[in-house]
């Protein structure tokens, strides 16, 4: 499984999303990556796009040395939160119909358009910690044109090809300026036929997966999606860690 951490395209890293790589991984059981790519504003869209594609066909090709396996098919996964989420769903269909196509994702608060327009953008716009004017700073770091935001790169809700996508764990957060990107990707991914299990949890916040630690309630509905994506795991039989 790649796991690519959130931040708007602009921050984050290994470090800052080490504590829900290491839950994937021991819910669900499997090898988990945690990718760091390229950030904005040094480098831009699509630059991000184009890191994920490549880590998920460089663990695809490398996949058996890495895990020890020396022989049989790779299965492959992706996750990711909010921006990572993005890259995950970029990659997914980037590689469709290809050996590296993933096996199922789990998509955590994402940002899959980022359409400033929406209700969830204007009820959560302040005071829930991400802000709507926050996200529009960190999409203007990303791209180099307004023109971008239309691009399926950046907006894979706006895709022609989600049929291709794999089955998927999507979870929107109910206070959340994204909340509509979740519940809009979720009718194009039911209306193509691609299979989904969705929740939002209406009481938390947009990345409130990072504070698991703190809460019983953002435990639980961390723990509840893992186990939720681990379930689709187990339906494609991938390898487990040991």
């Amino acid at each position: 499984m790649l796991f690519f951490h959130g931040g708007g395209f602009v921050k984050g890293d290994l470090d800052t999303h080490d504590t829900q790589a290491r839950m994937l991984r021991d819910v669900t059981k499997r090898y988990v990556v945690s990718v760091h790519y390229r950030l904005a504003p040094e480098h831009r869209f699509p630059c991000a796009h184009d890191d994920a594609v490549d880590a998920v066909r460089w663990i695809g090709a490398n996949a058996n040395a890495l895990t020890g396996h020396s022989s049989g098919p790779t299965r492959i996964a992706v996750a990711g939160t909010s921006a990572g989420a993005n890259l995950a769903v970029g990659a997914a269909l980037a590689l469709a119909g290809t050996p590296f196509a993933p096996v199922a994702q789990l998509l955590a608060y994402p940002l899959l358009h980022g359409d400033p327009t929406t209700q969830s953008r204007t009820d959560f716009a302040d005071g829930y910690g991400l802000t709507s004017q926050a996200i529009e700073w960190l999409v203007d770091q990303y791209l180099t044109h307004p023109a971008q935001r239309q691009d399926p790169r950046f907006a894979p809700a706006l895709s022609a090809d989600l049929a291709a996508l794999p089955p998927t764990v999507l979870v929107g957060a109910g206070l959340d300026p994204l909340r509509d990107d979740a519940r809009e990707f979720l009718g194009r991914l039911r209306a193509e036929g691609v299979r989904t299990l969705a929740f939002e949890e209406p009481t938390l916040p947009h990345g409130f997966w990072k504070y698991a630690a703190l809460a019983n309630t953002v435990s639980e509905a961390a723990i509840r999606m893992c186990e939720a994506f681990r379930g689709l795991l187990d339906d494609t039989a991938g390898p487990r860690a040991p």
